[in-house]
C-alpha cells in the first residue's frame, strides 16, 4: 500500500490464532529471503547483518509453523548468519538444501559447473578491477558483481563485461538482483523450483500449506 510503513502494517504473529483455523488443521509454511528482506539493502554483502529482534521473531515464528530461509548466499553462510537450528535452509539459489529431521538435497549436477564459474570469476576480475566501487563475490555455485557503489559514468562498463564474460560462458545464465549481476550454471533450477520441492518434501510427511 502507497505510503504505508511496514510498522504500521498488523502483525501475523497477532493472529496466529485465527490463521491456524483458516488453515484447516494444514501446517503453514513461510518463505523467507535474508538480504533484503530480513536483512536491510546494505552497501556490502558482509554487512548484511540480522539484528537480534527479527532473529527472535524468526524464532517465535517457527514455534507456530515451518519456516524456510531461501538466499543466494551459500547454505552455510546464511544458517550461521541466522543462527537458527529449526528452520530449513536453501542455499545457492535452491542448489543446497537443509533441515532438521533429515530433510536434504543437493543439486548435484551444478558441481560440474564450477570450472566454468572459476573462468568466469577470473574474467571478471580481470575486467572489473580496476573499477571503483565494484564488488565480485564468489560463491560455490554462482559468482556475483555487485555495483552499488559504482559511480554511474562507470555502470556501462561493468554491464558490458559481464555481458562479455556470459557471452563466453553460454553454459552459464546471467540472473539480475538489487544492483547485482550473478552467474549461475545453466540449469533448469531456481528459487522457485527449489520453494517447490521443499513444499512436496514437506506434503509427503504432513499436510503443509
Amino acid at each position: 500500500m502507497a505510503g504505508t510503513h511496514i510498522h504500521d502494517l498488523p502483525s501475523a504473529l497477532d493472529a496466529m490464532e485465527a490463521i491456524l483455523q483458516h488453515a484447516h488443521g494444514r501446517k503453514l509454511a513461510v518463505f523467507l529471503d535474508y538480504d533484503g528482506t530480513l536483512t536491510p539493502i546494505v552497501a556490502r554483502p558482509e554487512l548484511a547483518i540480522l539484528s537480534d529482534e527479527v532473529r527472535l521473531t524468526i524464532r517465535t515464528l517457527a514455534e507456530c509453523c515451518v519456516v524456510v530461509i531461501i538466499s543466494g548466499r551459500d547454505r552455510q553462510d546464511v544458517e550461521r548468519l541466522v543462527g537458527l537450528d529449526s528452520l530449513i535452509y536453501a542455499g545457492s539459489h535452491g542448489f543446497d538444501i537443509a533441515g532438521p529431521h533429515g530433510l536434504q538435497v543437493k543439486h548435484e549436477e551444478g558441481a560440474r559447473f564450477i570450472p566454468s564459474i572459476d573462468a568466469a570469476e577470473e574474467g571478471l576480475h580481470a575486467a572489473l578491477d580496476g573499477i571503483h566501487g565494484v564488488i565480485i563475490e564468489r560463491k560455490k555455485l554462482s559468482v556475483a558483481v555487485h555495483y552499488r557503489l559504482v559511480a554511474d559514468k562507470d555502470l556501462t562498463m561493468v554491464q558490458n563485461a559481464v555481458s562479455t564474460v556470459v557471452r563466453d560462458h553460454p553454459e552459464l545464465r546471467k540472473t539480475d538482483g538489487k544492483k547485482v549481476y550473478e552467474l549461475q550454471p545453466g540449469i533448469d533450477w531456481n528459487k522457485g523450483k527449489a520453494v517447490g520441492w521443499i513444499l512436496k518434501a514437506l506434503a509427503d510427511r504432513k499436510s503443509v500449506v
